[in-house]
């Protein structure tokens, strides 16, 4: 075996700013790439700019235009609330001749967005392909339609304005029409749709996708004759031969069950109170469960439903509006201490925001706190090697997984390349030769090979800046362990490609000199960051109907029980054994900002947090800051609520289906109290004077029990309502 350390520095590498992800998915990656990515064809992809100071929208497309001809016309915006930011979502389109972006245009881009005016500094990140299909080539030459008063509800004003951005959106759904008919959502955008134009949804509205204004819906279900099947074959939300499965094809869906937990059967004197608009992510967006690829279309979403509550309140002539969002949606890697580029954006949007009217954003802990994807090593579990000291993980990575499986090592703040070596060994096999970068490398990328033949990737990369700033990641890409061997990819690597081994894998850590880990203690300016390194694999679970064929990798550490004495799965953390695999620490990693309201999930029946509820502490020290039922009991699991066709409901277990509790409620407080708070410690004190919300003082797991709970509990929910029975 062999490690080929040829592309070494930012200056060498043709993704170097592109960040792990994009460079094992651009390069020696993109064969093993998910049905649907087409990664290897001429398509559209999805981006993020990032700058250092907010820029102008019209000033970024001008820079594109002025600066390089390679780009004009080719970068487009979709909808975007106010004219400036920090972070730009934007879509990059083939050339004329439908060539794909290739390095080298990576690279002029990322030249473009640094010096063409648009501001210094700037990163860039590459994200899931948009289906030429859904695309609008007319966008932006017309003006979006103004919103008009709903007719059922035109003498009494709403007073909150609910939006969930999810998949699967059955928006003809009757829970979400008014007891004498006509729809309750004002608008729900379809990012999956194709656009054609003529066809419901595409007035042109959206740069991709359809979008369905309450006319629109109404429209449909009259002219269908209520036919909920026929109105999403109108919309053009069935699949189709040739396309992608959609989620309004099944009887379930995950947005179904969230959409209707969070905005579903409102008593008739308060429907009218409060207005929905929902967005509906592709189907593609969340096959890969890594997170890579979606940042674009959820901060697409955000701008999108800013801009249309601010249409529903001039509509009715209130100012703005209150605004609660769930997003039941999150990953297990990233930083979680809310530097992430997503986390980064979504709190940059809702300061923004929050300047206008309250908003708040409502996300879920996650369902990851048994799934063994966490460790942190502390000095404490190096000891001495040859030439230093040593401390080492075990990963377990399954057979028969089709989908490229992620590591992220990240290392404490302050730390140089060069501070910490890796050392990989593969299942039954000697160790490849230390990975160790140079001292003033941001950006480090070396194949694993075998025999010649790539089964890997190990970069080095300093998260979202250069130089000293910006927290190092180290990541391990590992190609799937089922496929085809021995396939050349001409123009890619030069080397044939071949499924990763499956087994245990030991992952060796080394400081060279024996000191201590770089960095102990040190803190970024908001709170102090965990002292050592937080190693974290990335969700790799099948979801949907995407039939990925993923599998999920784990550590394994024989000092961390999996089970208690009574041989139920253990909820509390071994610490005696210092073992460095951990529970706490599994929160959502899309979840650890301060801007964002994290809410766990419990039982019903105990009050005690669900088993697999994801806990802190995140750089706020807490991680969650509420929790809802999540299961009934251990003999009724998961929590009801409706599929997409009206009269199907479906039990779903998961924190996916607490945050929309919390929500709802949160809104209903926002509307009958007129209540304006600005943040998160707001929303809390909010909740906190609810009479069916409970003071978290204690629970039967002692302090960590209560951690997973957080502050406050859903204990007294309507057992009336379908939601909870």
């Amino acid at each position: 075996m062999a490690l080929n350390q040829t592309t070494q520095t930012s200056a060498e590498h043709p993704h170097a700013h592109l960040g792990p992800f994009e460079a094992w998915m651009l390069d020696a990656g993109r064969y093993y790439d998910l049905p649907g990515l087409m990664l290897d064809e001429a398509v559209s992809l999805s981006c993020v700019a990032e700058f250092a100071t907010p820029v102008r929208y019209a000033d970024f497309l001008a820079s594109a235009a002025a600066t390089s001809g390679l780009l004009q016309g080719r970068m487009r915006l979709p909808t975007l609330d106010g004219d400036a930011s920090c972070f730009i979502p934007f879509v990059l389109s083939p050339d004329a001749s439908g060539a794909a972006l290739t390095g080298a245009m990576a690279e002029t881009i990322k030249a473009l967005l640094g010096t063409g005016g648009a501001g210094a500094g700037a990163q860039l990140r590459l994200n899931f392909p948009i289906r030429q299909e859904t695309l609008n080539p007319g966008f932006g030459a017309q003006a979006v339609r103004a919103c008009s008063p709903d007719p059922v509800t035109a003498t009494d004003p709403p007073t909150v304005i609910l939006a969930v951005i999810d998949l699967g959106i059955p928006f003809a759904h009757a829970n979400f029409r008014h007891a004498g008919g006509g729809t309750r959502i004002d608008y729900c955008w379809a990012q999956t749709a194709p656009f054609t134009a003529g066809q419901p949804g595409c007035a042109g509205d959206v740069l991709f996708g359809r979008e369905f204004s309450r006319p629109e819906i109404d429209a449909l279900l009259a002219a269908q004759g209520g036919d909920e099947e026929e109105v999403y074959r109108a919309a053009g939300l069935l699949a189709r031969p040739g396309g992608p499965p959609m989620p309004l094809g099944r009887s379930l869906s995950h947005g179904a069950h969230v959409l209707d937990t969070l905005a579903g059967r409102w008593d008739a004197a308060t429907a009218a109170q409060a207005r929905i608009i929902a967005v509906d992510l592709p189907a593609t967006a969340t096959w890969e469960t890594s997170g890579f690829g979606s940042e674009m279309f959820v901060l697409s979403a955000l701008h999108y439903i800013f801009d249309r509550a601010d249409r529903i309140a001039r509509a009715h002539g209130t100012g703005p509006l209150p605004l609660v969002i769930n997003l039941s949606y999150g990953y297990s890697g990233g930083p979680h201490d809310g530097s992430g580029l997503i986390e980064a954006a979504m709190d940059d949007l809702l300061a923004a925001r929050n300047r206008i009217a309250p908003t708040a954003l409502v996300m879920p802990s996650g369902n990851m706190f048994q799934d063994r994807l966490y460790a942190l090593l502390t000095d404490a579990h190096f000891a001495p090697a040859t030439g230093g000291r040593a401390a080492a993980l075990r990963w377990f990575v399954p057979p028969a997984d089709r989908t490229s499986t992620y590591l992220e090592m990240w290392y404490p703040v302050g730390s140089a390349p060069a501070d910490v070596r890796v050392e990989l060994t593969p299942p039954g096999s000697a160790p490849l030769p230390v990975i160790a970068p140079g001292a003033d490398a941001d950006f480090f990328a070396a194949n694993i090979e075998v025999a010649g033949t790539i089964i890997g990737q190990f970069t080095i990369d300093r998260h979202r800046g250069q130089g000293s700033a910006g927290r190092l990641r180290a990541t391990v890409v590992l190609a799937p362990t089922e496929g085809p061997a021995g396939l050349d990819l001409p123009g890619l690597t030069g080397k044939p490609h071949a499924p990763a081994a499956a087994g245990l894998w030991t992952v060796r850590f080394l400081l060279p000199d024996g000191t201590p880990l770089p960095g102990q203690g040190q803190s970024d300016g908001t709170a102090t960051l965990p002292p050592g390194i937080d190693c974290r694999i990335q969700r790799d679970t099948s979801y949907g109907q995407g039939n990925t064929g993923a599998q999920q990798s784990y550590f394994v550490d024989p000092a961390q029980p999996r089970h208690d004495a009574m041989g139920k799965l253990a909820q509390v953390d071994e610490t005696a054994s210092q073992a460095s695999l951990l529970r706490f620490g599994s929160l959502n990693g899309m979840a650890t900002a301060p801007g964002t309201l994290v809410v766990g999930g419990n039982t019903i029946s105990d009050r005690r947090a669900a088993i697999y509820s994801g806990a802190g502490p995140d750089i706020r020290g807490q991680g969650v800051d509420v929790s809802a039922p999540a299961e009934r009991s251990a003999v009724a699991p998961g929590m009801v609520a409706a599929g997409t066709r009206s009269g199907v409901t479906f039990a779903a277990q998961g924190t996916s289906t607490s945050a929309p509790q919390i929500a709802r409620v949160l809104a209903q407080a926002l509307a009958a109290t007129g209540e304006r708070p600005a943040d998160v410690p707001g929303c809390l004190a909010l909740l906190a004077t609810l009479p069916n919300m409970g003071m978290v003082a204690g629970t039967d797991d002692g302090p960590l029990g209560q951690r997973r709970l957080g502050k406050l509990v859903l204990d007294r929910p309507d057992i009336r309502d379908r939601t909870w029975v």
